[in-house]
């Protein structure tokens, strides 16, 4: 679920930045498959949960194709790929860093 206004806070904006700076800028789909990819996007692993927004366990660096993959655009529902990033969220296996 999108939350527009959200995006263009200054928190989020230094958020976004701190994920891609933790994930080195590389998409991390791509980097589970082997693959070298540039990061241009933060995702959100639980995209329903608002009390996660601004946690960086619930974010992932992506290229735009790999984040285009996690969501079904037309029902905006998580897909399989998206759902596997959620249950590793619900797993604690994303790194966390904390943000002062």
């Amino acid at each position: 679920m999108a939350h527009p206004k959200r995006y263009k806070e200054k928190r989020w904006i230094h958020l976004r930045l701190a994920v891609l700076k933790r994930d080195k800028f590389q998409c991390q789909e791509c980097k589970r498959k082997g693959e070298t990819t540039d990061a241009d996007t933060v995702h959100h692993c639980d995209p329903d949960a608002l009390d996660l927004f601004y946690d960086m366990g619930n974010l992932i660096s992506l290229c735009n194709a790999c984040h285009n993959s996690m969501h079904d655009r037309i029902t905006d529902e998580l897909t399989e790929r998206g759902k596997k990033w959620l249950l590793r969220l619900r797993r604690g296996q994303i790194p966390r860093i904390k943000i002062l």
